[in-house]
């Protein structure tokens, strides 16, 4: 029977070579572009899930109540994980954690290496978490302060063909001896490390007092958990930890589990990996189904329209006695036997595709790589299995459905011939989708403009920036003197530059606080110069000055912590502001205020800051001018040379690049949406062409009978094209609706985003408009210009 089925199938495809290759072409390209993102989706979901007890580790998460919004932070107490461990027997083992440090000198020998990731972790980190160790062993490898694990890449970095095991070698001039070599963590963990190190030389490297219940120092807390205990119990049992030791705070715990840090941490701060986004794993498997889908209504669209050449046979069929489920099994062949040809091609288009899909969406995805080839072939086959169901549903049971009488008539029930509505529901529903990916586009461009251009209330232009190092630091007001010699450099400063997530606390008291009342704020490390180097502006008050040397114990605030104290007019108040970065004298007075402006990307609002006085490390921010750029970086590598020397290698960025990185995810997603919506709309516009081309073939005579009568080209094409026109501007407002709906969704993650306007409806809709009618009216002006004569000879 199947034998049967495949030769006719074939001969059909033969004998209709135009609609099967329109048929073909629209399950091929859907078919790509699900493939792509079944790949892209699988490694997104992917994330953390090799370890072994990837299913019972979870990260404490703090939730914390500040100015009746609630803040959700990565982050926690520094004593939160040992006390976990001792105080709750569901607890196997916690650790705490901290990555993302770079930059820092490593030396082996005479050679001198810039770190890439380097994290501290307790000594239960390979414990709780299957880093597999090519060397050492997991249990011990952190357990004495000076011992330092690599990863098998950077071991070959630093020590070449050497055994690397039992060295010693520095870091940022300490001494460190390797105790561990593990495999290079997989590209689809959260934490990226190549070096770690125990988390006890926090408190040397930073002052950083882990027994202290005030100071959280961005580290985060793991713990693994009994397989037998619930989390949610658990979550009930720690809400209540912080308060116990700290009474006058309102922070919550909770635990996240594992496999969701990934995709479902966008809202949380202090999160410094790289993460996804679990929306837009949403929105481009939405988007290629919906391609997918365009493909099948086309083969739906032209099978039912194309029924009449078929009706013999099937009368034919059932006369001789085949029944209705035996000539559904026919249709339901060949669609799925077209779908396995289309997937053939679709194959081949994602082999070619592939690279470029990497470029775009910054990954390194392979066809049939890894330990996963079985499943993704299995994905394949019943994706397009179930497509070839999909697409011949509507044909088979439209098809099958016919009577021998009515064949013989040539029509269908109550005269009629049927499957026109259907045909044009499916248009409106192909249309819709257009309508979606064109008004997603429009509004992603826009967002993304938006970003680009809105003022963040400082200058962020021809500023390079650098961590500072040994004189760089300690020497800073001398080699700032140095620098501005050269007319090329116009102003430095030592400061956090309004890039850095600031560290938070609640613990701040002021003159007229209320009982009980709690704010979160950050601390501002800047000196003299941070106003000039950024274009920052003064709202009230004045800014720090070398005039009043009192001023090293006093305040400047932003405006959003004016407004969080409530205070409008906040000179010479009185304020004590403690966190986990020491300082002499944790009680000033408020000397001015700064006009806000945007310390972090634009997913997330102004939050309240503190600045002060700031005379330890930091990092180093340089305004130049852009004409002579190159002789300028010369200038500042050869006084760091002269400065900090010791083969520290001068590595700078720039602010704006930085600034601009915090939304590639958005621009990836936008440049996979350009073309996923390019797609669409070729398919969209072959489907139709190849509906209305049938349609116009099957009107031939009607339209010569027009025109021997008199009508004009242009009348016969707006009559004929005016019913599609139609359903497609129905579709127009369909899709509208629910375009709305997904972007203003969309744009929630943006704490600063656009409006919608009318202005983009109108936009979408005139560019589906102007497509369709494109469509349509080339394929009927073609019929139209026909001699007459010719066309009433059509049979």
């Amino acid at each position: 029977m199947f034998k049967n089925y495949l030769k006719v199938s074939l001969r059909n495809i033969m004998r209709h070579k135009g609609y099967s290759l329109i048929n073909v072409a629209s399950l091929s390209i859907g078919l790509t572009c699900c493939i792509l993102m079944l790949l892209w989706v699988q490694d997104e979901i992917s994330y953390d899930r090799f370890h072994k007890n990837a299913d019972h580790i979870y990260r404490v998460i703090r939730e914390t109540q500040n100015g009746g919004k609630t803040d959700h932070y990565s982050a926690v107490p520094n004593p939160t994980a040992p006390l976990l461990k001792e105080q709750y027997p569901e607890v196997i083992d916690s650790v705490r954690f901290r990555g993302g440090y770079k930059d820092w000198l490593v030396q082996y020998g005479e050679k001198s290496f810039l770190n890439d990731r380097l994290g501290v972790a307790g000594p239960s980190f390979f414990r709780i978490f299957e880093f597999p160790f090519i060397k050492g062993d997991p249990n011990t490898a952190l357990d004495h302060q000076q011992s330092v694990v690599l990863s098998e890449s950077t071991a070959k970095k630093y020590f070449g063909q050497e055994e690397p095991m039992g060295k010693v070698m520095k870091i940022n001039t300490r001494d460190f001896k390797v105790t561990g070599i593990m495999k290079d963590v997989p590209h689809n963990s959260h934490m990226q490390l190549d070096l770690v190190v125990p988390i006890i030389n926090a408190q040397e490297w930073w002052g950083e007092n882990l027994e202290d219940w005030n100071r959280d120092f961005e580290l985060h807390t793991y713990i693994l958990l009994d397989k037998n205990s619930s989390p949610g119990e658990l979550n009930q049992k720690i809400a209540g930890l912080v308060k116990q030791h700290k009474p006058n705070t309102d922070t919550r715990l909770y635990l996240q589990p594992l496999k969701d840090i990934y995709l479902y941490s966008s809202d949380l701060k202090y999160d410094n990996f790289g993460l996804g986004n679990i929306t837009y794993v949403y929105i481009l498997s939405l988007i290629a189904f919906c391609i997918l889908l365009i493909g099948c209504i086309n083969f739906m669209n032209l099978s039912t329209a194309r029924s009449g050449i078929r009706t013999k046979e099937i009368g034919l069929r059932k006369i001789c006695g085949a029944h209705r489920t035996s000539i559904m099994k026919q249709f339901f062949a060949e669609s799925v036997i077209f779908s396995f040809i289309a997937l053939f091609f679709a194959v081949l288009l994602v082999y070619l595709l592939l690279p470029a899909f990497n470029n775009l969406s910054g990954k390194q995805l392979t066809l049939f790589g890894g330990t996963g080839n079985l499943i993704i072939i299995l994905e394949l086959a019943a994706i397009t299995f179930l497509t070839g169901m999909i697409a011949g549903s509507y044909p088979s049971l439209f098809l099958s459905s016919f009577q021998p009488a009515h064949i013989l008539k040539s029509v269908s029930r109550g005269g009629k011939p049927r499957g026109g509505y259907l045909r044009k529901l499916l248009v409106v529903l192909q249309f819709t989708f257009m309508v979606v990916l064109i008004f997603g586009l429009i509004l992603i461009y826009n967002q993304l403009n938006f970003l680009k251009n809105k003022d963040l209330g400082f200058n962020k232009e021809n500023i390079l920036y650098f961590w500072g190092q040994g004189n760089f630091v300690y020497r800073i007001n001398a080699i700032k003197n140095e620098l501005l010699q050269n007319p090329d450099i116009l102003a430095v400063s030592k400061s956090t530059p309004p890039i850095v997530e600031l560290l938070t606390t609640t613990d701040v008291d002021w003159e007229g606080k209320k009982p009980g009342e709690s704010v979160t704020m950050s601390p501002g490390l800047i000196d003299y110069d941070y106003l000039k180097v950024f274009n920052l502006e003064m709202a009230q008050g004045r800014f720090f000055s070398k005039e009043f040397p009192s001023d090293l114990a006093n305040y400047v605030i932003n405006e959003a912590a004016a407004k969080a104290m409530g205070i409008e007019s906040p000179i010479n108040l009185r304020l004590t502001f403690r966190s986990s970065i020491p300082r002499e004298n944790y009680e000033g007075r408020i000397i001015g205020v700064i006009k806000d402006f945007h310390q972090h990307s634009l997913h997330k609002p102004i939050t309240p800051i503190v600045f002060w006085i700031h005379r330890g490390e930091g990092i180093i921010n340089i305004k130049f001018r852009p004409q002579n750029l190159q002789h300028t970086l010369e200038f500042l590598k050869n006084k760091w040379d002269k400065f900090v020397g010791g083969g520290h290698p001068f590595n700078y960025e720039f602010l704006d690049d930085t600034i601009d990185n915090f939304y590639k995810n958005e621009r990836r997603i936008g440049s996979v949406v350009k073309y996923f919506t390019i797609l669409a709309i070729f398919i969209s516009c072959i489907g139709l062409l190849g509906l209305v081309s049938y349609t116009a073939q099957q009107r031939t005579k009607e339209i010569g009978i027009r025109k021997a009568l008199g009508a004009s080209e242009s009348s016969v094409v707006l009559l004929f094209s005016k019913e599609f026109l139609n359903w497609v501007i129905a579709a127009i407002i369909i899709g509208s609706l629910a375009a709305w709906y997904i972007m203003h969704s969309w744009l929630q993650n943006f704490s600063y985003r656009i409006s919608i306007e009318w202005w983009e409806f109108l936009l979408t809709g005139g560019i589906v408009l102007l497509i369709a009618c494109v469509t349509v009216a080339y394929q009927f002006l073609k019929a139209a210009q026909a001699n007459p004569v010719d066309s009433l000879r059509y049979e």
